[in-house]
């Protein structure tokens, strides 16, 4: 079944996907060696919630009362890590890394979620930074 989207609707998720691309362009930013994934989390946080939205990842339930609830805003992996890992002050992003960041925020109960591939590495002559939304 398809659920036709209102026009406040459609305005409500527009404006989750802003704040959300607002949140991963800050982040692209400071992509660079020496920095922590957790460092990188903290500033989506600020940006998502200082736009009056809300991270969805943040608390998100395990349904399993074993496993605490997912404890960030984002999911940060390096290079091979399979998706949705867990930003960490001990995981420190390396020349030549390639970093995979995925964020969603909600606006009024409306989510969008926005994933993207970070490509950075750096040689003695040049430094490049590419990106390629998933």
């Amino acid at each position: 079944m398809i659920n036709i989207k209102s026009k406040k609707e459609i305005e409500l998720m527009q404006e989750s996907c802003r704040i959300t691309a607002m949140a991963h362009d800050a982040i692209k930013k400071l992509i660079k060696p020496g920095i922590s994934t957790l460092e990188l989390d903290r500033v989506a946080e600020k940006v998502i919630t200082s736009n009056g939205a809300i991270p969805s990842f943040k608390n998100y339930p395990s349904f399993d009362k074993s496993v605490p609830n997912y404890p960030m805003t984002s999911c940060i992996s390096i290079n091979n890590e399979v998706i949705h890992g867990i930003p960490s002050k001990n995981t420190i992003i390396n020349e030549g890394d390639i970093v995979s960041i995925d964020l969603r925020s909600i606006q009024k109960w409306i989510s969008w979620r926005y994933g993207e591939n970070d490509y950075y590495w750096r040689s003695r002559r040049q430094s490049k930074r590419t990106s390629r939304s998933n």
